[in-house]
């Protein structure tokens, strides 16, 4: 069975993120839907590091348009990850954006991922322009 395949650089922006309890599943390891999660708990973070927000890009908002995750390792309740994030593809509209998610005890890889993100107008419930600064900010972690 073909299995999906990403293939990441390394990633300039990091931030450590520990497994929570309610990251567990019935397997008794991180949940895919908590993996989601972290994910969006790292770019919340990154865009907060530069003075943006999901909300707030300087002008319009982001949506995300897709993920995709490549699993790579199981996590446990109280693991420490640490989260690794960059940006790849940036264009007038959005970006890619790319994370690598890395258990701390003994660097194994958890998970790889990408996701695409507009910037959004929330009032006219469409895709806008980048803003110029937040377009400046995402140049700062250009991995291509």
């Amino acid at each position: 069975m073909p299995r999906l395949r990403l293939t990441l650089p390394t990633l300039p922006f990091h931030s450590l993120i520990r497994v929570q309890i309610q990251d567990i599943n019935y397997g008794n390891h991180l949940s895919n839907g908590a993996l989601l999660n972290l994910l969006h708990e790292l770019r919340v973070r990154w865009l907060s590091a530069g003075g943006f927000s999901e909300m707030d890009l300087g002008g319009c908002g982001m949506i995300l348009a897709d993920v995709a995750i490549q699993f790579r390792a199981e996590a446990f309740y109280a693991d420490e990850l640490e989260g690794s994030l960059g940006v790849s593809e940036l264009d007038q509209h959005g970006c890619v954006l790319q994370y690598r998610l890395r258990r701390c005890q003994d660097q194994q890889e958890v998970a790889l991922a990408q996701s695409s993100i507009l910037a959004f107008d929330y009032q006219s419930r469409g895709k806008a322009p980048l803003p110029p600064a937040f377009a400046a900010y995402c140049r700062q972690f250009k991995t291509d």
